[in-house]
């Protein structure tokens, strides 16, 4: 990762104006935009991202990686067994952190999510670290699909609303 260029898109991404009605994210369009004092650790957090997705408690896990090179998504169960489906994405080769690590990362996830039936909790992991980074409840606008389709239908389908 060359770090030149990590600092342009940080440059760009504070002066961009948000275009999130555009996007159909209209619930996310005031926000104050600020970046952590200690750049060292966004460059770290932007290698790895791992959310877990609640659909009224059938959870998943969503670990995205590489993505300012050539962005790459795996999914994974509740014992991190990768699933052998794609969202948005295609998955690649990654080596999961200690399942310690990970099953900590799962209670606070499960946690946060517990009142919601529809919501995703981006958690980050920094020098074994683990970091807070949001809730979202229109990930990807809604616009992001599984492959096969298949799996779009069958998550679709768990999702009762409260």
């Amino acid at each position: 990762m060359n770090i030149n260029n990590v600092l342009e898109k940080f440059r760009k991404a504070m002066s961009d104006k948000y275009i999130g009605s555009l996007l159909g994210k209209a619930n996310t369009m005031q926000f104050k935009k600020f970046l952590l004092k200690n750049l060292l650790i966004i460059v770290e957090m932007i290698l790895m991202i791992l959310s877990f997705i609640s659909l009224t408690q059938r959870r998943f896990l969503q670990i995205d990686f590489d993505r300012f090179s050539n962005h790459k998504r795996n999914l994974y169960d509740l014992n991190f067994n990768r699933l052998d489906y794609d969202l948005c994405y295609t998955g690649g080769t990654y080596n999961l952190p200690s399942k310690e690590l990970l099953e900590n990362m799962k209670n606070i996830a499960f946690k946060l999510s517990q009142d919601f039936d529809y919501v995703r909790v981006d958690l980050y992991l920094v020098n074994n670290k683990i970091y807070f980074g949001e809730m979202t409840f229109t990930p990807g606008s809604g616009f992001e699909k599984f492959t096969p389709s298949m799996a779009d239908n069958f998550y679709g389908e768990l999702w009762v609303q409260k």
